[in-house]
């Protein structure tokens, strides 16, 4: 392994451990997505994503946490007609176990 991709590990590593500390250190599913502020506007801030979306389909969370948001835009979309088939990466395993759990 080069010094560059030496560098580049570790910097995933502590990227991954604080993400995971500071998700995890609640069990309000809202701030296990990083967001500290009331359900009504999360989904303010949340819904435009769907303005994007035209049409039933897979969608790729990329940072997906808990998998709040997916769920989140799932039942968003379905209030539209449209059906949503969700998939979800993370850097945080136990991120990833909840998500999956929730979905």
């Amino acid at each position: 392994m080069s010094d560059d991709d030496a560098q580049l590990a570790a910097w995933f590593d502590s990227v991954r451990r604080e993400l995971g500390t500071a998700y995890l250190k609640s069990d309000n599913p809202w701030k296990q997505s990083g967001w500290n502020s009331t359900p009504e506007r999360w989904r303010v801030a949340r819904e435009v994503i769907l303005a994007a979306v035209n049409r039933s389909g897979a969608f790729l969370d990329v940072g997906c946490a808990n998998g709040l948001l997916l769920e989140s835009l799932i039942a968003w979309a379905g209030e539209r007609g449209l059906t949503l088939e969700p998939h979800g990466i993370d850097l945080v395993p136990q991120l990833i176990e909840l998500a999956r759990r929730r979905h």
